[in-house]
């Protein structure tokens, strides 16, 4: 089980892999199931739809950041959602204009804050 943080909302997903390409933008595919997590399938779907049925605004009001483990993706858009019904699993196809390396410091300071946030709430 693997974690990955997307909008400030961490998910527990099966695997993932990444695609570099030349330049600094990637792939990042995720399986996700739908099974033990039934509500990730709507938070993906809608993603998915509100950006696709508002093409015509600014890509960048739907693009997301998403982190795991050592890569930060920025600028992120949902490329393909594929279900297997039969094993409950959702593939995720994550287009990522800039993806980047994450120190080890970085993740710590981030997880300080993220504790700091919700002890304020």
């Amino acid at each position: 089980m693997k974690v990955i943080k997307i909008k400030d909302e961490y998910f527990y997903v099966e695997e993932i892999s990444t695609q570099f390409s030349i330049g600094t933008h990637g792939t990042i595919c995720l399986t996700i199931n739908t099974l033990k997590y039934p509500g990730y399938y709507k938070f993906f779907t809608d993603i998915f739809d509100n950006y696709y049925e508002n093409q015509m605004k600014l890509k960048y009001e739907y693009a997301f950041n998403i982190q795991f483990k050592n890569l930060r993706g920025h600028g992120c858009l949902i490329k393909s959602l594929d279900m297997d019904s039969m094993n409950y699993l959702l593939y995720v196809n994550i287009n990522c204009d800039y993806l980047q390396q994450v120190t080890v410091q970085e993740k710590r300071d981030e997880l300080i804050d993220d504790v700091l946030k919700k002890s304020e709430e």
